[in-house]
């Protein structure tokens, strides 16, 4: 989903504190449910730039945009004509926009849609980057079983495991300080032809668990031996 040219609009307010709107009332179940999405995606280097898309209806005619399960809309944007969708364009993100969104809109015939889902957004490269090692080998055969583990000399409360390309939502596991570094330990398996591939962690602490560090070292596991299903 998402569209390459941008809708008209009157005016885009920023809500730094609490914001009314007058037409905030919901009207659950009179509106189709919007939904949210993130280009290029839901997971943003620090200072690189993200647009976030709101899915409504023909009739809405303005978008607001939540966060943190906020009661009031931290960004409005007011068209000059109905869109089915919008966009909230965040030009140089910061950890500061981490976190979870969600959005409504407002049709012409004066109601409000209930809320999309949540969205989390992750910021990364805040940060040293951990190491990431495989035992007992990155070359496993079809069926074995490895440990993939991910250190630093810096205290991070959880560490977060990722397969680049893969449709697999991270891993995330808290660490423990083991001769001197904090380390989690991720295993994988049984083996499948489908967990080969480019394996990357990343670490983040518990006061901003959506702001994670900048990557590993990428590290890429290959597996040998007959397919078998991914479990």
């Amino acid at each position: 989903m998402g569209g390459s040219s941008m809708t008209p609009t009157l005016t885009v307010l920023l809500c730094l504190g609490p914001c009314w709107c007058p037409w905030d009332q919901v009207q659950a179940g009179l509106l189709p449910k919007p939904s949210i999405w993130a280009d290029p995606g839901p997971m943003v280097t620090m200072g690189s730039p993200v647009t976030i898309w709101c899915e409504g209806s023909l009739q809405a005619d303005v978008y607001n945009l939540y966060k943190e399960r906020g009661s009031f809309p931290w960004m409005t944007r007011i068209l000059l004509n109905p869109s089915n969708k919008n966009s909230f364009h965040i030009k140089s993100t910061s950890s500061e926009h981490a976190g979870l969104y969600q959005c409504a809109y407002h049709s012409i015939i004066n109601m409000l849609s209930e809320r999309t889902d949540l969205l989390l957004l992750v910021v990364t490269g805040v940060g040293a980057a951990p190491s990431l090692s495989v035992q007992p080998s990155p070359v496993v055969a079809s069926g074995g079983n490895v440990s993939l583990s991910c250190s630093s000399q810096i205290t991070w409360d959880t560490f977060h495991l990722l397969k680049e390309g893969g449709a697999d939502l991270p891993r995330h596991v808290e660490s423990r300080i083991y001769a001197g570094r904090w380390q989690a330990v991720f295993s994988v398996g049984p083996m499948s032809t489908y967990h080969t591939g480019t394996y990357r962690c990343y670490g983040s602490t518990t006061t901003y668990p959506h702001v994670w560090s900048q990557p590993s070292d990428p590290l890429h596991i290959e597996v040998i031996g007959e397919r078998t299903d991914p479990v």
